[in-house]
């Protein structure tokens, strides 16, 4: 068996790394045998977030669309998703109007 190169080993690494953190609120840290794996908590899953990302690997692989294509059109469906991301326009416009 062929082992995969050190650049494309860290770049798995950023990738599974990054799909846990966007997909789960929760991961703790599983030590053993001279490792530290992050394993996430179920109950927390994004359920937005991994509908985006299967989506996306959807349009990639089986439908054959651009890599550019498919994070634009995850980055503007995305955004009025997550909640995290309302701008707080009321306390700040009342701040302005006060002084």
């Amino acid at each position: 068996m062929r082992s995969l190169p050190r650049s494309w080993a860290s770049f798995l690494n950023l990738a599974v790394w990054f799909a846990l953190h966007v997909s789960f609120r929760e991961l703790y840290e599983a030590r053993g045998l001279g490792m530290t794996i992050d394993v996430p908590v179920l109950s927390s899953v994004h359920v937005a977030s991994l509908i985006l990302t299967l989506g996306a690997m959807l349009a990639v692989f089986r439908f054959k669309i651009g890599m550019l294509t498919v994070l634009a059109g995850c980055s503007f469906t995305a955004f009025p998703m997550d909640s995290s991301w309302d701008v707080p326009s009321a306390p700040i416009r009342s701040k302005l109007r006060q002084s």
